[in-house]
């Protein structure tokens, strides 16, 4: 499922959910419902991987770079500290900005969707876990080619 966000740009959401095998068709239940196709109208099976990264740990790291400093001058300013203190507090600032900016591209927000697309052209999405996705597609398949043959 894709959602437009604020500024227009379109962003992957996660949409649980899970398939089932009722005789010659697939019922893929997710967030919207539940969908039923035959199997002779799949035109295909696959999967994506979604990676997003976290997008407050990098806010809140960049939010600390421009400010952060700022408000350490500010409060030496007020305390009358001396220049040591001071540098200590605005570089120890500025690595704890770099360390969560740097998390939260790395530490991103993982899981893969299964996609059936019909005929017609109809996508039927799901989300599983992370490395789950080729094991699903495979079960489909297999269901698929068993009852086609």
């Amino acid at each position: 499922m894709i959602s437009q966000n604020q500024n227009g740009l379109k962003s992957p959401e996660k949409n649980p959910g899970s398939f089932s095998i009722d005789e010659n068709k697939i019922r893929v239940k997710n967030l919207k419902g539940q969908t039923s196709v035959l199997f002779e109208d799949i035109s295909s099976i696959t999967w994506e991987k979604i990676a997003i990264p976290n997008v407050l740990l990098i806010t809140i790291g960049v939010f600390l770079i421009f400010f952060g400093p700022m408000y350490a001058l500010t409060f030496a300013a007020k305390n009358n500290s001396d220049d040591s203190s001071l540098n200590f507090i605005m570089i120890f600032i500025i690595i704890v900005a770099i360390g969560m900016i740097i998390s939260g591209i790395v530490n991103k927000k993982k899981w893969e969707d299964v996609v059936v697309e019909t005929r017609g052209g109809l996508l039927l999405r799901y989300s599983v876990e992370d490395g789950l996705a080729e094991s699903e597609v495979n079960k489909i398949e297999h269901a698929r080619r068993s009852f086609l043959k």
